[in-house]
Formats: C-alpha cells, structure tokens, sequence
C-alpha cells in the first residue's frame, strides 16, 4: 500500500514538472526598432451606470450603429 502511494506521489510531481511553462527571459536590449514607444489612448465612447435604472443585463450581443447609438439584440 505504502509503495502505490509513493509510487503515485512520484508520478504526480512529475506530471506536473512536465506540465509546467517554460520561463522566457526578455534581453537586455529589443531586437525591435519601436520597444519602448507609448501608446497613446483615446476614448471614443462611455458607458455609465446612472443608478436611474437604465443598465445592461448580462450584456451580450451589443451593437452600435453608424450614429453612435448602443443596442443590445
């Protein structure tokens, strides 16, 4: 009984070795000509909750309309 089980802990410490990620270490300096650039970003529209009544259930399905109006189907 005592061999099966540390035969099980044995696997299962290996399995989960064998499962892990791999670590990716960044150089010092980019092979890219743009690393390090700010993006910059810019808010086009807002949802807000008033607390008047108004809000989206489970939203799924959205849609906005070339006039900027928010559907949900």
């Amino acid at each position: 009984m005592q061999k099966s089980a540390l035969a099980y802990l044995a696997l299962a410490v290996l399995s989960s070795a064998a499962a892990a990620q791999t670590v990716i270490e960044n150089p010092a300096k980019p092979s890219s000509r743009n690393a390090g650039r700010v993006v910059s970003l810019k808010e086009e529209m807002r949802i807000e909750d008033t607390g008047e009544g108004f809000f989206f259930k489970a939203p799924r399905g959205i849609r906005v309309s070339p006039k900027g109006d928010i559907f949900k189907i």
